[in-house]
């Protein structure tokens, strides 16, 4: 029965790593991190965040990079970023730098914004490999982009580490 609470218990966790609560998504660029060591960047307007799709591209070997928009047909080109309002909202992205194995993944923990508190916050969550679990052996460069409400308050960004457990579980009923 215990093996069997322990399932209840990582599917919980998993189910709320994997939740989106109102006030923020996560989008993905499809290119790579354009940094090799841990970075992060508040992007607050569409320039920078087009510098940063083209950045992106680039890491994953694309180059030269332009946007479709920006050339005559024909021409190899890549997609816009996903499209965000910076009337209203801000971009929190940032990497973990190269990893030694494919077990990296990055997730939101939290998102909030207060008045009482005085600051808007936003956490981030790397879940690392544990020991027992089957990895390949390649060079990895995760990436998180968060949208997020633009707000007057300060930011402040969080940072954890999970490690996940692949030891086998069994049922015992």
């Amino acid at each position: 029965m215990k093996t069997f609470s322990k399932i209840i218990a990582v599917a919980v966790c998993v189910l709320s790593l994997s939740a989106h609560a109102d006030g923020y998504r996560v989008v993905e660029l499809g290119g790579g991190s354009p940094s090799d060591i841990p970075w992060v960047r508040i992007i607050t307007n569409q320039n920078d965040w087009d510098d940063l799709a083209r950045e992106s591209y680039a890491a994953n070997g694309m180059s030269p990079v332009v946007l479709c928009g920006d050339t005559p047909m024909g021409i190899d080109c890549m997609a816009s970023p996903p499209a965000v309002d910076f009337e209203t909202e801000q971009v929190v992205v940032g990497g973990l730098g190269l990893q030694p194995d494919s077990g990296h993944n990055m997730v939101v923990s939290n998102v909030f914004a207060s008045e009482s508190s005085g600051y808007q916050y936003v956490g981030v969550m790397d879940i690392v490999p544990g020991s027992g679990c089957a990895t390949l052996p390649v060079v990895t460069n995760p990436m998180i982009a968060i949208v997020v409400e633009k707000t007057d308050l300060p930011l402040r960004l969080g940072f954890s580490i999970a490690t996940t457990s692949c030891d086998i579980l069994t049922l015992d009923l």
